[in-house]
């Protein structure tokens, strides 16, 4: 049975906790201001809040799944490198959860990280949004990889 298969409901959880951190990251007191203002997207009044909080559900939605698809892929990685073993203790396990923490930071700084950047130099982005948007996906890969170590590796 391959780890993917495996480790479904871990992944499941690896996907909440993504998607949780975005729920905090791109808050106003968090990134939000900053994220608002580098993307140019104007202060929204109450009646212009009302329609963007009924498009909500579904955006909440379609961001859960892009985290779906993303932790799968982590996940797949993972296995493919051999890490997603049962942990027999701390010598063995720690190596396992660093070699898991290098390959969330390739992921989310070379490969979401370089996506995104072409397409910001060809839109003109500000570096701020560029900041805030991949330090989110990599402090969420970070937290997606911890998870699916702990949990895959534990069962």
């Amino acid at each position: 049975m391959s780890c993917i298969m495996h480790c479904w409901w871990q992944i499941l959880v690896a996907t909440l906790a993504y998607w949780m951190v975005g729920s905090i990251w791109f808050t106003p007191k968090v990134f939000g201001k900053i994220w608002q203002k580098s993307h140019q997207l104007p202060e929204l009044n109450d009646e212009a809040m009302k329609e963007a909080m009924k498009k909500m559900p579904v955006m909440m939605v379609k961001s859960f799944l892009s985290s779906l698809l993303i932790c799968t892929s982590l996940c797949y990685f993972m296995c493919s490198s051999n890490c997603c073993v049962q942990c027999t203790g701390p010598a063995m396990c720690m190596p396992i959860m660093m070699h898991n923490l290098k390959i969330a930071l390739l992921l989310g700084i070379a490969t979401i990280g370089g996506a995104m950047s072409m397409g910001y130099i060809y839109q003109q982005k500000p570096i701020a949004a560029y900041l805030v948007d991949i330090g989110y996906h990599v402090v969420s890969l970070i937290i997606a990889s911890a998870v699916l170590h702990l949990l895959c590796s534990h069962i």
